[in-house]
């Protein structure tokens, strides 16, 4: 089995899920777990956490999101991933914090729910429900070739 590199300490964490080791034997995943996800997710500190990063699914100005695996939960999540060095001053103090308020307060059906967000020295996580049918663009864009005029 591929040994993960171990956890560097000085990283800071707020609302983060309890550390410990990962069983990945009890977390089942839906997509077998290779040892990119693995040094991955150690190397943004998201393995200790629970946290076993997937693929790539899509990318902004500030923010990659990736899937991931969560052993708290037993299933995919979606992660958001801002990193701290290429994102403006400005966004992480002011639209982020606004952002992440906004997604603990809003609770219902059709609304991605924000699980978890971790904070290190380089990187914010806000760790959420995966939208498995794709974003609301890709939705909007699909209906637009069925609707009838």
């Amino acid at each position: 089995m591929y040994q993960v590199p171990t956890y560097k300490p000085e990283i800071t964490i707020k609302y983060a899920m309890p550390a410990g080791d990962v069983d990945t034997q009890s977390c089942t995943p839906a997509k077998k777990i290779t040892r990119q996800s693995l040094e991955q997710s150690s190397k943004y500190g998201l393995y200790r956490h629970g946290y076993i990063l997937g693929r790539t699914l899509g990318s902004g100005s500030y923010a990659k999101v990736k899937s991931a695996r969560s052993v708290k939960l037993n299933k995919e999540v979606a992660i958001k991933i801002f990193s701290k060095r290429s994102a403006p001053t400005d966004f992480l103090e002011k639209f982020l914090p606004r952002e992440i308020e906004a997604m603990r307060k809003v609770e219902h059906k059709n609304c991605v729910k924000l699980h978890d967000v971790i904070y290190t020295d380089d990187y914010t996580f806000m760790i959420m429900e995966l939208a498995e049918g794709g974003d609301l663009l890709d939705f909007i864009n699909s209906r637009k070739h069925h609707s009838v005029h």
